[in-house]
């Protein structure tokens, strides 16, 4: 023991390292807490820079993105639509230079078209070609690096596609100056000492929050292209001057720029030395202060205690010595007492020992009892023989196996074990033993058998249990309804609290309970003297008291709290002791309030319910199971035509029979699932209206038992015969108003637009989603000076208004348009919008133009005509033989005339096709039977001019063929063709007119009317030349004259004759489709018989190295047929199963030369039997652009 009390320390040793092992941890945990602080502070200084980084970049990238939409703005400027350049770089200069902006405007290769970087007239060249051409084939947006314009000025370009015609034709560069981003790094950074920049992508800075001007253009240290090449966002470095830094950087999402910002490592080191100082000195004064105090408190304590500790060593001890210690003399004192009561107990102990209940049984060393006392026995159930001998580990439960070895104590020394096991009873049951086991040695000190005492502790162990579990229940339960237990002693006024009063009433555990005035205090002054009064009686009569009181908290919050208990007194009717529990009912309280207005809200409710019940514009009923009324209001009373007293215990169908069959089984729907049944739409007639079908739209909806169960239906009921009759007209008009060709618009009052048809799609081709809530003037052209705002006052003041004007499509182009406004009327009459339709007058004002011009060129042609008349009646006078002689000749020529008219007047006189024109002018003086005619050429249109001055030589010619001529003989033959010869001054149309066949022919002596027509009148007509060969074998006469006497739109199409056979125009369409838009001539391979358009002769010429071969392939009858011969000579024999067609060189050359259609009509004798035929030749090519095939359509009419 001295030995032990030697190693000992001292109590106040152990009270001094208690304060230590508190006081050393607290400090461990706070420096823990403050280097977390300061190093969340240093990365709260990190990161709040890098969200300012890339807040930049952000920035950034919404700043290069407003300059593109301006970018795309100008791009869609119609001077660069229309290519104009020069307007285009002075509008540029007067409204983006002064913003020191700059526009570089490029073709798709980088060629320069306009340059306001540049002074004007200075020249242009190639800028930044590759980036250039990525924008001009991805068509998206690009941001260039960093350049300089004239050498000097930092700028960066934002470069857009120009789309014209669905392609990119150019590219726009919107340049600006690299200040323009200096606001960004001021607005983030202002006066912190952050230093942030923004690069381009070759690392080049553009923009810097500290001096900007020196750094614009230079390369980021190697560290930073370091850091941005590995994508680092956060890292320490060495910036320009050498000094260490953390380094954050971002990169641009749209502009691929990177924004690095910087600090300074020493501005972070200074964060955490400050607060490291701090703590280091409030730490050590903690910590001495602590040390002393423990020190001090420490032998206040100890010096006691070592008083007690000698206690039992005093022999005959009788008292103990008071100490400075409450406790310890308290203790000294019970400790003495104690020791001479153990001595006179130890012989009642020995005896209780010898006659305890307890189980008390020795086991060997393998756990085979040896022995049991007579309550081990009665407890198992067992005999001694039974039991003797049979291991313990059979009777222990099998959840305790595990605890076997510890039965066993171990078998060095005076060693005992303590366990507790279930056993299993003979007869089943699991009893609970606290067993007690010790090694028993025999005289030589060898493990002999184990000593075994068990108690039987099952009932305590689940009293225990119950027990805990009641505690626990009530700590909750005190918890749960915020209650809290005192007491209170009236002698010594000595008060304990449990912690839950100290919450209750927001006050510190550690400040102790209050006295009685402190708590009078904290009670509202409105309940204070109440409590008191109540106090003071109380404390007269005592027994149990109930009462609530508001408390004002210190924190100030205000609750209810709910006190009960009992006052117990004393024999003299003094009070002796008050216990209590107090209750936080400030949610009942509030709840009881709120209940309490709840009642009144719902009893309000309820009136409300029950008068909107009756007076509701709807029908409304409840209904039992048996589909009884049981309450209906006075509409639905109405509907079914009978009062509401009427209907109550009645069944529905008795009232409206007709709907029995409709509506039973949706009533018994919702009887059987218990879900309802919404807009359930339903018709039928009533008593009181028999023979009317009404419309009534209905809502079924279960009424459920408190258990759930369905006890009824509620119904609602609204007559919608007139809204459903609205709604199909409605519907009608809605189908028109979608249907018509017109464009049918609605506005509202306030002047926006709320419907748009898809008429008004078509015409002004806005989608309704881009039209629907734009004001009226939207469509009004800018220029026009009609305000559209004026009609729409007028309409909306209920005038009806019609006019005509111009409005403005989607596409800018502009088309005139009728427009009736009217207003639109509730039913109250209050005009609720502006109707107005639009219909396209577009073709009236071409009508109306085309009127206006065919007047005009009516007179001015009828001035013309008249004067050539007069000149023909001259000179026809002049030539005549006598009055009948110019009688019939004057006819002639005025009926030549006329038919040149006449196919002006057919064509709106926009122009006549040659072929036509040839035509009509021959078909008077061949004989249907004998004469040989041929005519081609290209599809063109001669302007009415022209038409009649080359119509009346054509006149000329046929009357004197037909006199003199091949049209005098059976055999003769007329050969006319036309082409567009290339010249060095340019086109020239070219007209021959060639005879054979007919009588010699010479040289006229006399020169008459038409000698001068056709040589003189019609060139000077035409401004062109006219060359008349009077050969032997026949007349030829040739005209050329410019491109001017073709009419406008003399186009591919145009001259194609109307009276061309239908089998050529659906060959023609044919030969459109596969050309395609593109103007690629299609290739030979489209020529199948089996697809393409029927005619009667389809013959393909294939050429090489441009000139027509010797092979023919000639489909006749759908049977090829292979000919040998030259493409001068014929193409059909003169047979009764194949004609031939004499090859028309003229036409072939054409259409091999010009890449275009070429039309050829002939009439031809055959063996007697006259036949007309049409031609068309059209080009097609292997590779789209050179002439390798011609296709020849061929149409024959043997009955001519």
């Amino acid at each position: 023991m001295r030995r032990e009390d030697r190693r000992a320390w001292p109590l106040w040793a152990h009270l001094l390292m208690l304060c230590l092992a508190i006081l050393v941890p607290g400090i461990a945990l706070v420096t823990l807490a403050l280097w977390n602080l300061l190093s969340a502070e240093r990365s709260g200084t990190v990161m709040r820079l890098q969200q300012a980084v890339e807040h930049i970049s952000d920035s950034v990238d919404r700043e290069l993105i407003g300059i593109a939409r301006i970018g795309e703005s100008l791009a869609a400027s119609p001077l660069v639509q229309e290519a104009n350049f020069s307007a285009f770089d002075l509008t540029a200069r007067q409204f983006l230079g002064l913003q020191g902006w700059f526009v570089i405007l490029s073709d798709p290769s980088g060629q320069e078209l306009v340059n306001t970087t540049l002074p004007v007239g200075a020249a242009l060249s190639t800028s930044d070609p590759q980036r250039i051409r990525e924008v001009a084939e991805t068509g998206q947006a690009s941001i260039s690096d960093l350049f300089y314009a004239q050498g000097k000025v930092a700028l960066i370009g934002v470069s857009v596609p120009v789309i014209s015609g669905g392609r990119t034709a150019s590219v726009l560069t919107v340049a600006v100056p690299t200040e323009i981003f200096t606001p960004l790094l001021d607005q983030n950074v202002g006066d912190l000492s952050w230093v942030v920049t923004i690069a381009d992508r070759q690392g080049r800075i553009i923009a810097r929050s500290h001096q900007h001007a020196e750094s614009v253009g230079k390369i980021l240290p190697e560290a930073a292209l370091e850091q941005i090449k590995w994508g680092s966002a956060v890292r320490k470095g060495i910036d320009e001057a050498g000094t260490e830094v953390v380094r954050i950087i971002s990169r641009s999402a749209f502009a691929g720029w990177t924004v690095t910002a910087s600090i300074e490592g020493a501005q972070l080191a200074a964060i955490s030395r400050q607060g490291w100082v701090t703590f280091a000195l409030i730490a050590a004064a903690l910590s001495c202060l602590s040390i002393a105090l423990a020190y001090y408190f420490a032998r206040r304590i100890s010096e006691p205690i070592q008083l007690l500790a000698s206690v039992p060593l005093r022999e005959h001890s009788e008292r103990f010595p008071e100490t400075g210690l409450a406790e310890a003399n308290q203790v000294g004192a019970a400790l003495v007492k104690s020791l001479k009561e153990i001595e006179a107990s130890k012989e009642r102990y020995r005896t209780l020992v010898e006659a305890a209940h307890d189980i008390i049984y020795t086991t060997d060393l393998e756990g085979r009892f040896l022995s049991c006392n007579a309550a081990g026995l009665e407890a198992l159930g067992y005999s001694s023989e039974e039991l003797l001998g049979q291991p313990i580990a059979s009777l222990v439960a099998g959840a305790y196996q595990e605890k076997l070895d510890e039965l066993t104590p171990t078998r060095d020394g005076d060693a005992r074990s303590h366990i507790e096991i279930g056993v299993i009873a003979r007869s089943g049951e699991e009893r609970i033993w606290d067993v007690s086991s010790r090694l028993l040695h025999d005289g030589e000190g060898r493990p002999e058998r184990i000593l075994s005492i068990a108690r039987d502790v099952t009932e305590r162990r689940r009293a225990e249990e119950a027990l805990r579990a009641n505690e626990e229940r009530l700590r909750l339960a005190l918890a749960g309804i915020g209650a809290g237990v005192w007491e209170y002693y009236f002698d010594t006024d000595a008060r304990t609290w449990s912690p839950e009063m100290y919450e209750l009433y927001g006050l510190k555990e550690e400040d102790g309970p209050p006295g009685r005035e402190e708590i009078l205090e904290l009670i509202h002054p409105d309940d204070r003297e109440r409590i008191r009064a109540g106090a003071e009686e109380l404390i007269k009569k005592g027994g149990p008291f109930s009462a609530e009181f508001r408390v004002c908290r210190p924190d100030g919050q205000v609750v209810w709290i709910n006190s009960r208990g009992v006052i117990e007194m004393g024999p003299d009717d003094r009070p002796l002791k008050a216990r209590g529990i107090d209750q936080n009912v400030t949610a009942t309280r509030l709840a009881r309030q709120h209940r309490e207005e709840l009642l009144r809200t719902t009893a309000q409710q309820l009136n409300e319910l029950r008068s909107l019940y009756n007076s509701a514009p709807i029908g409304l009923a409840l209904v039992d199971r048996e589909f009884r009324f049981q309450r209906i209001n006075k509409v639905l009373a109405d509907y079914n035509g009978f009062p509401v007293q009427a209907h109550l215990g009645k069944p529905v169908w008795e009232f409206v029979p007709d709907l029995r069959a409709k509506a039973e089984p949706l009533f018994r729907e919702v009887l059987e699932t218990g879900e309802p049944r919404a807009a359930v739409e339903i018709s039928g007639e009533t008593k009181a209206q028999p023979g009317v079908q009404r419309i009534w739209m209905m809502q079924l909806y279960p009424l459920k038992s408190a258990d759930g169960s369905v006890t009824g239906i509620g119904i609602i009921c609204e007559d919608v015969t007139e809204r459903k009759t609205a709604e199909i007209e409605q519907a009608h008009l809605a189908a028109i108003v979608d249907s018509s060709m017109d464009a049918i618009v609605s506005w509202t009052p306030d002047g926006k637009i709320r419907s748009w048809n898809p008429g008004a799609e078509r015409m002004f081709g806005y989608t309704a989603e881009e039209a629907i809530g734009q004001q009226v003037g939207f469509l009004v052209p800018p220029d026009l000076g009609e305000t559209a705002g004026g009609f729409f006052e007028r309409a909306k003041a209920g005038e009806r208004i019609s006019m005509e004007t111009v409005r403005r499509r989607k596409d800018g182009t502009l088309i005139p348009v009728s427009v009736s406004a009217s207003p639109m009327r509730d039913a109250e009459g209050h005009i609720v919008a502006v109707s107005v339709i639009f219909r396209d007058i577009s073709e009236q004002k071409r009508r109306e133009e085309h009127t206006r011009f065919i007047m005009r060129e009516l007179s001015h042609r009828s001035k013309n005509l008249l004067a050539v008349i007069q000149a023909m009646a001259r000179q026809t006078a002049r030539t005549s033989r006598d009055l009948a002689d110019f009688q019939d000749r004057f006819t002639a020529r005025v009926r030549g005339l006329a038919q040149s008219h006449d196919l002006l007047v057919k064509r709106d006189w926009r122009g006549v096709p040659v072929a036509e024109l040839v035509r009509s002018h021959l078909e008077p003086f061949i004989d249907r039977t004998e004469h040989d005619l041929t005519l081609s050429g290209p599809g063109l249109l001669l302007n009415p001019e022209a038409a009649q001055n080359v119509g009346l030589a054509l006149h000329e010619l046929a009357t004197n063929a037909s006199k003199h001529g091949a049209l005098s003989n059976p055999r003769g033959r007329v050969d006319i063709r036309w082409s567009l010869d290339q010249r060095q001054d340019g086109p020239r149309f070219r007209i021959v007119w060639r005879e054979s066949g007919g009588p010699e022919v010479h040289e006229p002596v006399r020169r008459g009317f038409g000698d001068t027509v056709i040589r003189a009148m019609v060139a000077r007509a035409l401004d062109g030349e006219t060359k008349v060969e009077w050969k032997p074998e026949g007349l030829v006469w040739t005209l050329e004259a410019p491109t001017s006497c073709l009419a406008p739109g003399s186009s591919l199409s145009a001259g194609i004759g109307e009276g061309m056979a239908d089998n050529l125009q659906a060959i023609y369409r044919w030969w459109l489709v596969h050309r395609g838009k593109a103007g690629m001539l299609p290739p030979p391979e489209i020529v199948d018989l089996d697809t393409m358009p029927k005619v009667d002769r389809t013959v393909l010429m294939s050429l090489k190295n441009g000139t027509s071969t010797q092979s023919w392939v000639l489909n006749t009858d759908r049977e090829p047929l292979q000919l040998q011969g030259s493409d001068e000579g014929e193409l059909l024999t003169r047979s009764e199963n194949e004609l031939m067609l004499r090859c028309v060189d003229g036409c072939v050359e054409y259409a091999r030369k010009a890449h275009m259609p070429c039309y050829g009509w002939a009439r031809v004798n055959l063996d007697g039997r006259p036949v007309e035929f049409e031609r068309l030749v059209l080009p097609l090519s292997e590779d789209g652009e050179r002439v390798t095939h011609l296709l020849n359509a061929v149409v024959i009419d043997k009955a001519a």
